[in-house]
């Protein structure tokens, strides 16, 4: 491509791009705090790419599909918004009201990607003029008049990017705010860039631009370890690598997408991705340079797919079929094509499984619809596919949820596993857990609350900081029960206000049941022979034993009994513990 820098002499001699979305640009407040991180953040002669005004593009849509009333809230609402940003709104409010004339004279069948693009040309219009107003040099550019792209092969038209770009530049160090989402075709109709698009017009300026950094302004602190809205716990991603951000996008990131990515596998510009505030110091940086290994950076989620399988298909109609796929912007997980018994296997969202059907009998393919209500969730890191620690976790933690498969996708830098829906939430705080907190402690189970109990549980209060640093896991007491009662979280209580109060209302094992078959230790802190009893119980759900109860261990046959059950599943009976109350 030819270098764009050598056609400007005005120019600086890199420039960067800055894109903000539709939520950055929602109403006055948020327009306003926009202008203060271009002001601050961004230099005269970058390129800002702008998407359409809060809801506007769904407004839009909702008029396309024969909901005439969405025209009133689009013009509702930005005139709202010219008039709050502007001290003189005359004359974009007098845009505006023309705009709304031409798009009811168009037939909206025909003409929708036109109408769509309104929403960009809207955006861009009000953000150049309100830094117009400011006193910045500024000016807007319909994105049309840079790409064309073709739909066959989704590549575009070099020299007319090169050309118009250099025209831009020539014009003086203003900002340029240019439309993202929007470009024409090879036979100069409008269409658009789908979801996420204005991020792909970004990158595709900065690979043009020869830009070092790409700034994706949001509503999120970057990239998180987990979907945040999922798991409060969730922790922002300083770093990622190219190929770590590359692997997430193919996962149907909502932060990133794959079309972004692809104009930067072969440069060396970064991506800065961070939250549109007054003070964005926080954020994720993607970049080309080194980054630690075989380490897992986030646990990317979907939820809601389905899982469909066509028979009786050869390999290279399934490759056929997953390009129409792409090409119909319908998003497939977890492919996997069967050679033996020659089927295709993938997931989608259950938005598309109208889409899917037609699709398949454009192809004259049979497709079974194999389950509804499944979840993908994949670990992302550079070269976790080399770890067999990493690796031997998914597959420990998958044995706990039934229904869950472990996938192998294409990318190397991530593995995945399909769950039933009911079991994701909880697989995925498993696997947060296990990745970026303590490793989840084996839950305690307290049988015993006299002076033993009490005792432990004080000591277990004052030290439990101290403890699991040195034993790198999380500590949680699920139970604690006498003779009369009990109380359960498995969860995990709380250890400053333990309290036994009343009579037990039901039995404690039917609180516990979830436990049952996974790792837990119970603490016998009794004298009872009853409990002693149900030590082979115990045993045979998996769990560790420990007991200053002294009558099963005295008792031959039963110790026997309970450590070939334990023998079993290498589970421990610490039953020489001494204990004393002083």
């Amino acid at each position: 491509m030819a270098d764009i820098q050598s056609q400007s002499r005005h120019a600086p001699k890199r420039h960067h791009v800055h894109k903000f979305g539709g939520s950055s640009l929602n109403n006055a407040e948020a327009i306003q705090t926009v202008i203060h991180c271009i002001e601050n953040k961004a230099l005269p002669g970058d390129f800002i790419v702008v998407s359409a005004n809060g809801h506007v593009t769904d407004w839009l849509f909702s008029y396309i599909n024969g909901e005439a009333t969405a025209l009133t809230q689009i013009q509702n609402k930005l005139s709202g918004l010219i008039t709050d940003t502007l001290d003189q709104p005359e004359e974009l409010l007098n845009q505006l009201s023309k705009d709304i004339d031409d798009i009811r004279n168009l037939n909206h069948i025909d003409n929708a990607n036109c109408i769509l693009a309104y929403g960009e040309l809207w955006s861009a219009q009000l953000l150049t003029a309100c830094l117009l107003e400011k006193g910045l040099e500024a000016d807007w550019l319909d994105a049309r008049h840079l790409f064309r792209i073709n739909e066959a092969d989704h590549s575009f038209d070099h020299h007319r990017l090169c050309n118009g770009l250099a025209h831009t530049l020539s014009k003086g160090n203003a900002y340029h705010i240019i439309t993202g989402y929007i470009a024409t075709n090879q036979r100069g109709k409008t269409i658009t860039l789908g979801r996420n698009g204005s991020d792909y017009t970004a990158t595709l300026l900065a690979e043009a631009l020869r830009s070092p950094r790409v700034h994706l302004w949001t509503d999120v602190e970057g990239v998180y370890s987990a979907d945040p809205n999922a798991l409060s716990e969730a922790q922002p991603i300083a770093a990622l690598s190219l190929c770590e951000a590359q692997a997430l996008s193919e996962l149907g990131s909502n932060v990133l997408h794959q079309k972004t990515m692809a104009p930067l596998l072969n440069n060396h510009t970064e991506i800065r991705i961070r939250k549109t505030s007054r003070t964005p110091e926080t954020g994720t940086t993607i970049t080309k340079g080194k980054v630690t290994e075989q380490q897992v950076k986030t646990l990317a989620s979907k939820h809601d797919l389905y899982a469909y399988c066509i028979p009786y298909i050869s390999e290279w109609q399934a490759k056929k079929f997953q390009t129409a796929l792409v090409a119909a912007h319908i998003y497939s997980y977890a492919n996997r094509f069967d050679k033996t018994q020659h089927e295709l296997h993938f997931h989608v969202a259950s938005d598309d499984a109208f889409a899917i059907n037609q699709l398949a009998k454009q192809h004259n393919l049979q497709i079974q619809l194999v389950a509804k209500d499944q979840s993908l969730i994949s670990a992302v890191g550079q070269n976790i596919r080399q770890s067999h620690e990493i690796l031997n976790t998914l597959i420990s933690r998958a044995a706990n949820h039934k229904g869950t498969t472990l996938h192998y996708p294409a990318n190397e830098h991530t593995l995945c596993l399909l769950a039933p829906r009911g079991q994701a939430d909880a697989l995925l705080r498993e696997l947060h857990q296990s990745f970026f907190g303590l490793p989840p402690s084996l839950p305690i189970i307290i049988l015993g609350h006299g002076n033993i109990g009490k005792s432990f549980i004080e000591l277990l209060n004052q030290e439990k900081e101290r403890l699991e640093s040195q034993l790198k896991q999380s500590l949680r007491i699920v139970a604690l029960s006498n003779s009369r009662t009990h109380i359960s979280d498995i969860k995990g209580l709380s250890l400053t206000d333990l309290k036994l109060e009343g009579i037990a209302e039901h039995d404690l094992y039917q609180d516990l049941e979830p436990l049952q078959g996974h790792p837990a230790v119970v603490l016998d802190l009794t004298a009872s022979e009853s409990l002693s009893q149900d030590y082979p119980r115990w045993a045979e759900w998996g769990w560790h034993i420990i007991s200053a109860n002294k009558v099963a261990a005295a008792n031959p046959d039963l110790a026997d009994h309970i450590k070939n059950i334990q023998s079993q599943d290498n589970t421990l009976w610490l039953n020489n513990t001494t204990a004393g109350a002083a």
